[in-house]
């Protein structure tokens, strides 16, 4: 009997621990994550929710999902119809009591919010290193539904990146982020935060080719954006991306790269690529 026992607890120390850590369930962690993050949107949105239990969901919502109060959201409202005095990018904090006023203004009234979620992907970007770069980065995309007295809706798309070790979002954006880009792969309107995870995306399932283009055109299209730069570096040195040039060339371009990566990109992004630079020429 003793020995039953002692079996049924290195179950539940060792092995329990691995099952809950399987990829499928730490997508489904962060799926879950994601749904009670628009689940208190759509519950901020009732007006006829407790004003405790809202005023609740309203001061912990940065904290609770967010790896930093600093972070940025998507300044939907003007799109909407819905206007306020920001043009650009708010913070989550702003966010959520711009929507909450929203569903409050007597103009607004009949106002409804709705949402879907899509499956969450693993991300996998050129790493020089191993661990170099962010590990276990998830992409989901959601769908936001405003309806309003039997107008047509009013539909967004949010994409969010989530740190899975935090199991809080790094990233969140839609097209009207302040780095919008216009109509760009299968006519959809994507902003350059989406546009790198496309890229991550078909990294991740071979298509080097195709992640290598995609970085080039956040480049040309945003010359000072760091952290491509790094990603096309590292892609060029491990040879993952066909370039009909010499040698010589590619070696230029790589250090080329590198040198914007240090100049532009973000705080770990360019210790990477100072490192990496440091690494190759010596």
């Amino acid at each position: 009997m003793k020995k039953f026992f002692l079996f049924i607890l290195h179950i539940i120390v060792f092995i329990l621990p691995l099952m809950a850590t399987t990829p499928e369930n730490l997508l489904s962690n962060v799926e879950n994550m994601v749904d009670r993050m628009y689940g208190d949107l759509k519950t901020i949105s009732n007006t006829s929710t407790n004003k405790v239990k809202v005023d609740e969901l309203r001061l912990d919502f940065s904290d609770k999902y967010f790896t930093s109060n600093e972070q940025n959201s998507p300044n939907e409202f003007n799109y909407i119809g819905y206007d306020n005095q920001y043009e650009t990018d708010i913070s989550v904090r702003r966010y959520v009591e711009e929507f909450y006023e929203m569903f409050r203004d007597r103009d607004f009234m009949g106002l409804s919010f709705n949402f879907s979620r899509g499956n969450g992907n693993f991300l996998k970007e050129p790493e020089f290193k191993k661990g170099e770069t962010s590990p276990n980065l998830v992409q989901v995309i959601v769908q936001k539904v405003y309806s309003h007295n039997g107008n047509p809706p009013r539909i967004l798309e949010d994409t969010l990146i989530i740190a899975v070790q935090k199991m809080k979002v790094q990233k969140w954006a839609n097209k009207t982020s302040i780095h919008h880009l216009g109509d760009y792969e299968i006519e959809a309107i994507l902003d350059i935060e989406q546009m790198e995870m496309n890229a991550a995306l078909a990294y991740n399932s071979g298509q080097y080719d195709k992640a290598y283009q995609i970085y080039q055109s956040i480049i040309n299209r945003y010359p000072t954006e760091g952290n491509s730069y790094y990603r096309m570096a590292v892609m060029l040195y491990k040879e993952e991306y066909d370039l009909n040039v010499e040698k010589k060339e590619r070696e230029r371009l790589i250090l080329e790269y590198l040198d914007k990566a240090i100049k532009h990109g973000s705080f770990s992004i360019s210790k990477c690529a100072d490192n990496m630079k440091y690494w190759i020429t010596c």
